[in-house]
Formats: structure tokens, C-alpha cells, sequence
């Protein structure tokens, strides 16, 4: 039971939601990523994979082995603060990036800002106490393909937000019987989470 709850808890890390985030748009609402072309579309999950998730785990593997960091899971909240920061840092980069160089569509930038926003409120509430990220990641992907849904009226956004509502039970389950966060950070996560990444895509987008 332990290995299985560790595998969903790699499976579903939260650096791995945004190139999530973006595939599913494609899959069921590909008008909203106009005018990127079909093939443009590939090579920006692409690059959102690379920046978003690839290089922030390097970076927590660099922190690991320079002993900034005593585990990749990262249980001490004083320990995540370092590695957050950075992280923030890198989607501010992309985030400004996708405003001015690469404007290649409102709803990304706009969105990029609200998982920018995101990072930063948990960041700065983990000088305080811990939240959960595994909580605030996924249900921070459902409170977007939500708010997507109902901004645009996209009814075949319902399919991915009730798999992702199931997902979600299964993480936040595994993250408490991994006793890596009590019920309050569990919650904590999922409330902002959620309602940052819905704020922003329904009334900002």
C-alpha cells in the first residue's frame, strides 16, 4: 500500500499539472488556444513541460545533493522555502516571457499568471506553516478546467473535471496515509488552490 501511494503521489506531482493543464485544453476545447496552430500547440506542451516540471526538479535534485534540501519529498516546512522561491521564480520567468515575448495567446498568459500567484501565496504562507502542494496542484487543475468550463460554456469540460475530482480524492487520501500533512494542510491547499486557479479563469480570462 505504501509503494502505491508513493506512485500516485509521483504520478500526480505538482509540477507535472501545468503541461497536464494544457493538454487538456487541447483535447477538449482546442479553439481556446487560438490561434496557435496544431503543431505549435505540441511544441508549447513541449517547452511548458520543460520549464515547468523538468527544471524545477532539476533544480530540487541540484538542492538534494548540495544538502539544501535532507529529501526530495521535502517534508520540513523550513526546508521547502529555499526550493520554493526558486521555483516561483522560474514561472514568474515564464509567466513574463508568455506576456511579452511569446504572446501567443491571452488565456495562456493569463493563466501562467494565476499558477504564478498561486506559487507565491504558498511560498509565503510556508514562512508560517506547511500546505500541502500535492492538494493545491491538483485541485488548483480542477478549479481551472471549472472555471474554463463555465466561462466558455464548454460542456465537454465536465468529463476531464470529474476525473480530476477523482484524482484528487485519491491524492489527498495518499498524502494523509503517508502522514505527509495533517487534515488542516491537506485543506488549506485545496481551498487556495482551487480558488486561485478559478478566480482566474473565470474572471480574469
Amino acid at each position: 500500500m505504501d509503494r502505491l501511494a508513493k506512485f500516485i503521489s509521483v504520478v500526480f506531482h505538482p509540477l507535472l499539472m501545468p503541461p497536464v493543464l494544457f493538454i487538456l485544453m487541447y483535447q477538449f476545447s482546442p479553439t481556446i488556444l487560438r490561434p496557435i496552430t496544431h503543431t505549435a500547440v505540441l511544441y508549447l506542451i513541449c517547452m511548458i513541460f520543460i520549464l515547468t516540471s523538468i527544471l524545477p526538479l532539476l533544480l530540487i535534485t541540484i538542492l538534494r545533493y548540495t544538502d539544501v534540501i535532507s529529501s526530495f519529498s521535502i517534508e520540513n516546512r523550513k526546508e521547502r522555502i529555499t526550493p520554493f522561491i526558486f521555483i516561483c521564480g522560474i514561472y514568474l520567468i515564464v509567466t513574463i516571457l508568455f506576456f511579452t515575448k511569446y504572446n501567443l495567446n491571452d488565456v495562456i498568459s493569463i493563466l501562467f499568471s494565476g499558477i504564478t500567484i498561486l506559487l507565491i501565496l504558498i511560498t509565503l504562507t510556508t514562512f508560517l506553516l506547511k500546505v500541502s502542494v500535492h492538494a493545491a496542484g491538483i485541485c488548483g487543475l480542477a478549479g481551472f478546467i471549472l472555471g474554463l468550463g463555465y466561462k466558455f460554456s464548454i460542456h465537454e469540460m465536465v468529463w476531464p473535471f470529474m476525473a480530476i475530482v477523482i484524482v484528487a480524492g485519491m491524492v489527498l487520501s495518499t498524502r494523509l496515509y503517508l502522514k505527509a500533512h495533517t487534515q488542516r494542510e491537506i485543506y488549506l491547499g485545496s481551498l487556495v488552490g482551487f480558488v486561485v486557479c478559478f478566480a482566474t479563469a473565470y474572471f480574469f480570462v
